[in-house]
């Protein structure tokens, strides 16, 4: 339990998604509805910066770019946004009409920071990165639509990413293979999310409905060979 939580507001804010990064010291980025997005200090959450953002719709994920000077933020209508953290602006990523409307739920940068993966309604997911003259380039990568994209995550040291469905399962991406899926179980049940934030053991951590954790052992050489073992708690 928290002695001392940190409030942004007296009402709700509807807050969505939170995320940490920055180049030299800790940062934390919140998002939610209306386009509400705030910077916390990592060291000390009372030195806050409200960002100005040019959307009305709500933003429901972040992810910071490994070098921690940007981040993406991703949400309703095809949303994408890029906070930089030099001068604290958040604009509409150049190019992100390609994502046609889409409700986007999930984004995150692959470990070198090449590109980013933006996932969405009806298993929608595309490969992003910035072309040459600055134009966002998106490619799609799913074959056809399926369910919901509730989250991505990629581990910190491959170059492979995990995804996490209402019904599909789980799958992973391969960035060496030009972003090759493999779909590896888990379609029993819904997942709600995924981190990769242990990198030692190649293992990346899924929640999903009914208590279940799903342990995702990643195999770096052959990815299609990756598994799923899952716990009910």
């Amino acid at each position: 339990e928290l002695d001392n939580p940190i409030w942004l507001a007296e009402s709700d804010l509807g807050l969505e998604a939170i995320a940490q990064g920055g180049e030299y010291t800790q940062k934390v980025l919140v998002a939610g509805a209306e386009g509400y997005a705030r910077l916390l200090d990592g060291a000390d959450p009372n030195l806050q910066v409200e960002l100005t953002t040019p959307t009305d719709e709500t933003i429901r994920a972040i992810d910071w770019h490994p070098r921690g000077k940007t981040a993406l933020l991703v949400g309703d209508n095809g949303l994408m946004l890029r906070y930089v953290a030099e001068d604290h602006s958040v604009t509409t990523v150049t190019g992100s009409a390609q994502l046609n409307g889409v409700d986007v739920a999930a984004v995150a940068w692959n470990a070198p920071g090449s590109v980013a993966y933006v996932g969405g309604d009806n298993g929608w997911i595309w490969a992003y990165y910035e072309g040459q003259d600055g134009q966002g380039v998106f490619e799609l990568i799913t074959e056809e639509a399926g369910s919901d994209i509730t989250d991505i995550a990629c581990q910190e040291e491959a170059r492979l990413c995990v995804v996490t469905t209402e019904t599909d399962g789980i799958a992973i991406i391969d960035s060496n293979t030009n972003h090759s899926m493999y779909w590896i179980d888990g379609q029993e049940r819904r997942w709600f999310g995924v981190s990769c934030a242990e990198p030692v053991f190649n293992r990346c951590a899924a929640i999903g409905e009914g208590r279940a954790i799903g342990s995702v052992g990643l195999d770096i050489q052959h990815p299609e060979q990756s598994t799923l073992f899952t716990q009910l708690i």
